[in-house]
């Protein structure tokens, strides 16, 4: 019992003039009263607490059930829309790679298309190139053959390529003109200057025959040459210098017949119209360096004189470029 709880007590009892034993009596049942109804107001408090905190814990476990059931229906909503965005742009995807497929064997089908028509264009063109070559080479032959015939004992010349012949090779070259590229065009070009060499000339008082026997020559020289020109252009191994020759011949004749008045000494000597076909074409090859100087400088020449629109300009250019290859 605490000391203000029982000198309050004394004060009492020695003012109602009560005997002390019956106090002590009175005063311990009053504080067991008192003990008993703290222990049940502790009691009830800790019963209430405890009645509280468990509504707390209940409502709290409650409030985390419903928020882990709407994290969950938020993740599976989440989770189904991230799904659903999947497959969208998986079919996206889809939808593209199949775009891309279809474009592709479009395109591969035009592709294989455009190669078949070209491989069938290829074939008829190197089909006719082929005929070309044919029946070019066919003619020039036969032509050689018909004006190796025509020696006159009398005279001691040849005379002109047959006119039958020169117009057969004529018509042929026109009707496959367009199966043959520059590089044959120029061949056929020197040897048409060739056949036309050896026609007679007018002095003004009739014609005159020529001696066809170097044009013979330069003809029969040619042949093999053109043979082997044409082989390259069809894939055949050929000797590789052949379209070098011809145009080493080319360049011959224009120095012979169209610019013999250089003063240049390659030129003089090739120019020299005495000159075998084989030793002048030897003597190009000997003279290649010098060659290719002298003939710049005299196409220079030419062209500050006016020559530049000179069809044996022009001949002598692309001559002068074949052989710089």
């Amino acid at each position: 019992m605490s000391p203000s709880l029982f000198d309050d007590f004394q004060q009492i009892a020695t003012s109602f003039s009560v005997p002390l034993g019956t106090v002590g009596i009175a005063f311990v049942g009053i504080w067991l009263a008192h003990a008993w109804t703290i222990s049940r107001l502790k009691e009830a408090i800790k019963h209430e607490y405890a009645i509280s905190l468990q509504e707390h814990r209940t409502g709290q476990e409650k409030e985390l059930q419903i928020f882990k059931a709407a994290n969950d229906t938020l993740l599976q909503e989440h989770k189904r829309e991230q799904d659903r965005l999947i497959l969208d742009h998986r079919a996206t995807q889809d939808r593209q790679l199949q775009q891309q497929r279809d474009e592709f064997e479009t395109k591969l089908h035009m592709m294989k298309h455009e190669n078949e028509v070209g491989q069938l264009r290829t074939s008829l063109f190197f089909k006719h190139q082929q005929e070309a070559f044919q029946a070019i080479l066919i003619e020039t032959a036969f032509a050689i053959s018909c004006w190796g015939r025509k020696y006159d004992p009398v005279t001691c010349i040849w005379g002109r390529i047959p006119e039958s012949n020169y117009e057969k090779i004529e018509s042929t070259i026109r009707n496959y003109q367009l199966f043959l590229d520059p590089d044959c065009k120029l061949a056929l070009d020197i040897l048409i200057n060739v056949y036309q060499n050896s026609f007679p000339f007018d002095d003004g008082h009739g014609e005159i025959a020529k001696d066809g026997r170097k044009p013979l020559s330069d003809a029969e020289y040619l042949q093999p040459r053109l043979a082997a020109l044409f082989q390259m252009k069809i894939g055949v191994p050929y000797e590789k210098e052949a379209f070098l020759e011809i145009a080493l011949l080319g360049i011959v004749r224009l120095l012979s017949q169209h610019f013999q008045t250089s003063n240049d000494l390659s030129l003089k000597m090739l120019s020299h119209k005495f000159l075998d076909t084989e030793d002048s074409v030897a003597l190009a090859k000997e003279q290649f360096v010098e060659l290719n100087t002298d003939l710049q400088t005299l196409l220079d020449t030419l062209r500050s004189d006016g020559w530049a629109s000179n069809k044996k300009y022009t001949q002598l250019k692309k001559l002068l470029g074949v052989i710089r290859k």
